[in-house]
């Protein structure tokens, strides 16, 4: 009986139709789009007496008057919600009043039940309390559904919270698998071409073996910086694929950088300026260089005309902040908020996973990384670490 209204919900309360049982009316009220989510609706089945007991016809208004209340425009058996008697309809000397409540009206219906001889003036002030009782009746039923609304909006809420932090290692793993699949075809693509040219270059150098030593040394250059980037594709992608838990350590930031660029010195034309002594992280040591090293490898590739790469840090509130800065170009707007995602890179020959790789070591610090042009000119890379770590069972 209540379909037709569930369907027809919207952001205006309506009342379905009046289901009797037994000794008592059912009705429903029901608030639809756009004032809860939309697929959805309020539901509220309230019962009422059909018939108001004996002690409240004893109060003066009820006895001087019969009275009937229908949940629709016009009086109908099939929409009784209460009345003061069982002689239904009232008949005789009758006044009505129609009431708005939502998108539904109420028909209030009242007769006398003695002679109206000079009691009209006295028993008009109480019909219109009655109506306003009914009036309150409904502004609080109204209100009523208002609060479970909000109630049922912020319990979907929580459950589909709960739902997506359920089902974020899932997609981690499955957006994983799939960079896997892209990875192996820019793999296969990539690896091709500087191993041809490493195996050339060989073959060259074993034909200039008589020629001048200037010929042979460049042959075997060329094949060296093509074999190298050949490792260097290679190691990317293990360094993505493998995830390893950080053992933490205590570190001193200064002595990690020297590391760094020990393994990755710069190139001729770059000048390198790394933190003052004294700052202290605890961190996986092998996996924080690697987050170094790809930062400061970046910056130098951002200035192949040479420059400046400055490597600071700074202990505040319980955090260590580490910050890459260059003097390079800055950042292309056309790749701005997709820096870290795997295979985004402006580089000619590049793979596009240093950056993701940073991330993903960060974020098992329980940190965060952040790239941003820097207001001097060039870019600048943000690692908040938390500063002491809670080492994590084997």
């Amino acid at each position: 009986a209540f379909v037709p209204t569930l369907d027809g919900a919207g952001a205006s309360l309506s009342i379905t139709a009046v289901l009797h049982q037994g000794p008592d009316s059912v009705i429903g009220l029901v608030l639809g789009p756009p004032a809860v989510p939309e697929g959805y609706a309020v539901f509220v089945e309230q019962a009422v007496p059909r018939f108001i007991s004996p002690e409240a016809r004893a109060v003066k208004a009820f006895a001087q008057v019969k009275l009937a209340i229908y949940a629709s425009a016009h009086p109908s058996p099939a929409t009784l919600i209460e009345a003061t008697t069982r002689a239904l309809p009232l008949t005789g000397q009758l006044a009505s009043a129609t009431i708005p409540v939502g998108r539904a009206r109420y028909t209030l219906v009242a007769s006398p039940r003695g002679p109206l001889v000079d009691t009209a003036t006295r028993v008009a002030p109480w019909l219109r309390a009655v109506a306003g009782v009914l009036l309150a009746v409904a502004i609080a039923v109204t209100i009523e559904v208002v609060i479970r609304r909000e109630r049922y909006a912020t319990r979907v809420a929580s459950e589909r919270t709960a739902e997506l932090e359920a089902s974020r290692g899932a997609l981690v793993r499955s957006e994983r698998l799939s960079a896997v699949g892209e990875m192996a075809a820019v793999v296969g693509h990539e690896l091709r071409n500087p191993l041809s040219a490493a195996l050339n270059a060989v073959y060259l150098a074993g034909r200039s073996a008589g020629d001048s030593g200037d010929r042979l040394a460049q042959h075997l250059a060329t094949a060296e910086r093509e074999i190298g980037r050949a490792t260097n594709l290679s190691e990317d992608l293990t360094s993505y694929m493998r995830e390893r838990r950080p053992v933490f350590t205590h570190l001193l930031l200064d002595q990690i950088v020297g590391e760094v660029l020990a393994s990755a010195p710069p190139p001729s034309g770059v000048v390198v300026s790394g933190p003052a002594p004294g700052i202290e992280i605890d961190a996986d040591r092998d996996q924080l260089t690697q987050v170094l090293v790809n930062l400061v490898t970046n910056a130098y590739q951002a200035m192949p005309d040479g420059g400046s790469v400055a490597v600071s840090g700074e202990n505040v509130n319980g955090h260590t902040e580490i910050l890459v800065q260059d003097t390079g170009a800055g950042l292309l707007s056309e790749v701005e908020g997709r820096f870290f995602e795997p295979f985004v890179t402006t580089k000619a020959m590049g793979t596009g996973l240093g950056l993701a790789i940073v991330k993903r070591i960060v974020e098992n610090h329980h940190g965060t990384v952040a790239i941003e042009n820097a207001p001097d000119g060039g870019a600048r890379v943000t690692v908040h670490l938390p500063r002491r770590q809670v080492p994590q069972p084997s």
